[in-house]
């Protein structure tokens, strides 16, 4: 089915390896294809955009607490559909894997494993996370700005601001 206004096309999940991976660089590609457009909105702007790639509980080395253990095993709690989570569990890590290869060329952060060394309970379900985790996750993210802005050499952006604007 085509959705209304779009030349993308929905096909059904097919669970094999092939495609599988075939979807995870796709989902990569299209992220990618939306920095770009970030990026080329906000640049005559003069505005910086920062990008970061959050850990998954699928690929996290953290040692999982019991009930993120449950969460590895069922992604989706509603859904104890175990055909259902088995595909969860096998297309998020593709995609991060995919992810990996291309982040950093990118210029994109990623915080994949930001909470290789946490014991405690960090994530709420397989995409979302606690309020410490979000809280570990902005605190990395505001370092990465930081650096960046004390690495910028101030007056020259803003005369270059200054010149697209006038």
């Amino acid at each position: 089915m085509t959705l209304e206004g779009s030349r993308e096309t929905y096909v059904p999940l097919e669970i094999d390896d092939q495609c599988i991976l075939r979807r995870a660089e796709l989902t990569v590609h299209n992220y990618l294809k939306n920095v770009q457009v970030i990026r080329k909105m906000s640049a005559p702007y003069g505005v910086r955009t920062y990008f970061f790639w959050q850990p998954a509980i699928q690929k996290s080395r953290k040692q999982l607490s019991v009930s993120e253990m449950d969460i590895v095993q069922y992604p989706e709690p509603w859904n104890r559909n175990k055909n259902h989570n088995q595909i969860i569990n096998r297309c998020v890590p593709a995609v991060w894997d995919a992810a990996d290869r291309v982040l950093e060329q990118h210029g994109i952060v990623p915080l994949t494993s930001l909470f290789d060394t946490m014991t405690d309970d960090l994530f709420l379900d397989w995409n979302h996370l606690t309020p410490r985790a979000n809280k570990l996750i902005a605190s990395a993210c505001a370092r990465a700005v930081t650096k960046d802005y004390l690495a910028t050499d101030l007056p020259d952006t803003a005369e270059r601001v200054a010149q697209i604007n006038s």
